[in-house]
């Protein structure tokens, strides 16, 4: 299952999708922003409701026996991703996450407003949460980390605090780019991700 940033199932992120059912995985690709604009109204997100709706979505996936489920989560994806697998129901469905771009503050709501925030690359006005309320919940399953050394919105000294949040088994691979979608090194980036694919998957063993 793949979660990408919040502007959703496109550009980049299709790409990272492509590399993923390359690899030989079922790729289903989850549409974070339309997700994030149905939470506008009286009623708003919670971590809680995330993790039982991405609960329910596995489920579906997996209607005709166990499937083992691996998210992948890119920026706001990762958040996602974060209050998934962290959350002790959903802990036997999930065999572990890759978090790329991991930011500190994920969005519980998106509105066509915040496109201006896309331009500025700041947080736009809307309720978060914390990476770190979740990271060390996400144990035992595995994670791993995947990181830009320049990201215009997570510092690598972010990451690397958030890492030493999480707890075993887990681990970090930081990519020598230029940007969170990795420009200049984009190759770079999906050998880290193939690697990430193949830890995770031997660990379950």
């Amino acid at each position: 299952m793949f979660a990408p940033g919040d502007a959703g199932c496109r550009g980049f992120a299709v790409t990272i999708a492509a590399e993923l059912a390359k690899a030989g995985y079922y790729t289903y690709c989850f549409d974070t922003l339309r997700y994030l604009e149905s939470f506008t109204g009286r009623t708003p997100l919670t971590t809680t409701q995330i993790a039982s709706d991405f609960n329910q979505i596995a489920r579906w996936i997996g209607l005709t026996g166990h499937v083992p489920i691996l998210f992948v989560g890119w920026s706001e994806g990762a958040g996602l991703g974060l209050a998934t697998v962290s959350d002790a129901g959903n802990q036997s469905i999930f065999d572990g996450l890759i978090a790329i771009g991991t930011p500190e503050d994920n969005l519980l709501a998106w509105r066509w407003r915040d496109i201006s925030a896309w331009i500025t690359k700041s947080l736009p006005h809307e309720p978060t949460f914390k990476s770190a309320e979740f990271i060390p919940k996400v144990s035992p399953l595995p994670l791993f980390l995947i990181a830009s050394s320049s990201n215009e919105y997570v510092t690598p000294d972010a990451t690397r605090t958030l890492f030493c949040a999480a707890r075993e088994p887990k681990r970090l691979v930081m990519v020598n780019a230029r940007d969170h979608k990795y420009s200049g090194n984009v190759e770079g980036f999906f050998t880290a991700l193939r690697q990430g694919l193949d830890w995770i998957e031997r660990q379950q063993h």
